[in-house]
């Protein structure tokens, strides 16, 4: 460093404010007078009309800069009061939206097996598509992030979503082998920090999505006044899990 470092007493030090899951999408103001437009780009993909629509509206709108979060979205920063109606229409005519969705709103993948050596899965396909049956299926009023990673390396860090995935290759009874996942839960950052457990091994994808659907109802239909989803698998244990998430007891509830 070029510059001596500070040391403050403990007690002249804030504690950092509580994060906020999924806060950075939607429209929020900035200490210069301006907004910001947090834009939701699922798992991060854009085709490059998209991306020169999305520049044409930072510079029309905004101050002509783009900023790339690490929930793989884009915020646009700079925006005045009185072009916040006609950048956040324009978002929307690209394809995209700005407005926070419980589960898409989280949910990241990494490069995955069409573009990385490694990866045992089509993590941003897999997502996409878990993210769409999820979406069309469960109505959740709290965020839940879900991070699909192809490999052992976690560039998608897995391990601190509320539901991780790593990609496996799941040997079937004739032989043959299909994408699959590893499934971890209760995994968090910043003042909830933890390391997610794995709950479930060598999962075929074809069955994760409503495998994942069925947890997120028993979430909702066991969780105690004001528990998010961490909290919820972090209270129960990995034979607790793998039983409030069977079909049957979905059924019966």
């Amino acid at each position: 460093l070029t510059f001596p470092l500070r040391f403050l007493p403990l007690e002249q030090c804030e504690p950092s404010l509580p994060k906020s899951k999924h806060g950075h999408l939607g429209i929020h103001p900035q200490t210069d007078g301006t907004n910001y437009l947090g834009v939701l780009t699922p798992v991060g993909r854009i085709t490059v009309p998209q991306m020169h629509a999305l520049a044409d509206i930072a510079e029309k709108y905004g101050r002509g800069e783009i900023r790339l979060t690490v929930w793989q979205n884009l915020i646009i920063p700079g925006i005045p009061d009185e072009n916040i109606p006609a950048a956040a229409a324009a978002v929307l005519a690209t394809g995209f939206d700005y407005r926070n969705h419980s589960i898409t709103g989280g949910l990241i993948a990494c490069t995955g097996s069409r573009g990385c050596k490694y990866a045992a899965a089509d993590t941003k396909g897999n997502a996409i598509a878990l993210g769409d049956h999820l979406a069309g299926t469960i109505q959740l009023d709290a965020p839940v992030n879900i991070h699909l990673t192809g490999c052992q390396h976690s560039c998608a860090q897995h391990y601190i979503g509320d539901i991780g995935l790593m990609g496996a290759r799941v040997k079937l009874e004739d032989g043959s082998t299909v994408e699959g996942y590893n499934i971890v839960l209760g995994g968090g950052v910043d003042d909830t920090q933890a390391i997610a457990r794995e709950i479930w091994k060598s999962v075929p994808f074809t069955d994760i999505p409503p495998l994942i659907g069925q947890l997120l109802v028993a979430y909702l239909r066991e969780r105690q006044p004001d528990e998010s989803f961490a909290r919820f698998a972090n209270r129960h244990t990995p034979d607790e899990l793998r039983e409030l998430s069977r079909p049957d007891k979905i059924a019966a509830a």
